[in-house]
């Protein structure tokens, strides 16, 4: 089995890619910095991804699945030499059980013959004896007086009952021998249909454990490099979302940063107050207490902004929502 084509590894790294490119550009933190002293240069404080790793961790990942299909290959042409060699063993097993069956009948055949021909002489004999007797009998007859026609009838009468004799004695014979010729012949062929049957039987059952282990092998193999490609979708998750959270990382170290233009600190709320108090633990969620005003909203040169209590500044209502939801605590 080969597993050419059957898994597009989709899991190269390709700066191309529209479903991650690991560009700075990809993050879409841009409007993060938006009104920031970072605007236009925000992107030299990040880092794009380095695939060395990932690529290395494919490249091995390849490595794993031709070891695994070569391992097969050697596996699955072993279990073939072996049912190749079970069944040249049982054709000739059954080659051998022909062989005596076939012996054993020529043997057992030739001794009824052999028997019956001896009881064809002794019934020859005998006959042959008989016959004498009747002409013995004929002469004796003759030269005792009872006349020629007498002892002639006699004989013949005498040779008679010899020749019903031997053809009765004949037949029966024959008939035991071809009854025993029969039965001889049914035993061979049933010996040879009991060895075919038997041989066809191991080889189906052959036949089948083969394929079963062959199936099987396949659908290991399949499976070991399913979880092989699985693994290696983990990891290269994990390292992509690895670089990702680093980056949002330095994201949050420069949201921190005193970045924000000097023109927006002088901003007041709607009511025209300076909204904010930046009492210790305030946080920037409405409804809080010290933290009355965070979260009013206002546009500044046309940017949708936010109140910061923590930050005493507007900041971007995009990122206000982001770290209002994401970290309550952020400073």
């Amino acid at each position: 089995m080969s597993t050419d084509n059957i898994y597009d590894d989709p899991y190269t790294y390709d700066p191309n890619d529209d479903r991650f490119s690991g560009s700075v550009g990809s993050l879409g933190f841009g409007n993060f910095f938006e009104g920031t002293t970072f605007e236009d240069n925000w992107q030299q404080y990040f880092d794009a991804y380095d695939p060395a790793k990932e690529q290395l961790t494919t490249r091995m990942a390849g490595i794993d699945v031709g070891q695994l299909q070569s391992a097969w290959d050697l596996q699955s042409q072993q279990l073939g030499e072996t049912w190749g060699l079970t069944q040249q063993q049982l054709g000739e097993s059954l080659e051998s059980q022909q062989g005596q069956i076939g012996t054993g009948y020529r043997t057992q055949a030739a001794g009824l013959k052999g028997s019956w021909e001896e009881q064809q002489a002794g019934l020859g004999t005998q006959a042959a004896r008989g016959y004498q007797q009747a002409d013995l009998m004929g002469e004796t007859m003759q030269r005792r007086g009872k006349g020629l026609m007498h002892g002639e009838q006699r004989q013949r009468m005498a040779e008679s009952e010899v020749s019903g004799a031997y053809k009765r004695s004949f037949g029966m014979g024959q008939s035991a021998y071809e009854r025993a010729m029969e039965g001889a012949t049914g035993q061979y062929q049933q010996g040879l249909a009991g060895a075919q049957l038997g041989y066809e039987q191991q080889m189906s059952r052959g036949q089948l454990g083969y394929e079963q282990a062959m199936e099987s092998g396949e659908f290991g193999l399949e499976q070991g490099i399913t979880d092989i490609y699985q693994g290696l979708e983990q990891d290269v998750f994990g390292m992509r979302e690895s670089w990702q959270q680093g980056q949002r990382g330095t994201l949050n170290v420069l949201l921190g940063m005193d970045i924000w233009d000097g023109a927006q600190l002088g901003q007041t709320t709607p009511s025209g107050g300076q909204p904010g108090d930046r009492r210790e633990g305030s946080v920037d969620q409405p409804g809080r207490t010290g933290n009355e005003y965070s979260g009013q909203e206002s546009t500044i040169d046309g940017v949708a902004m936010k109140w910061s209590s923590n930050q005493n500044q507007w900041v971007p209502a995009e990122q206000w929502d982001y770290y209002a939801q994401s970290q309550p605590d952020w400073a």
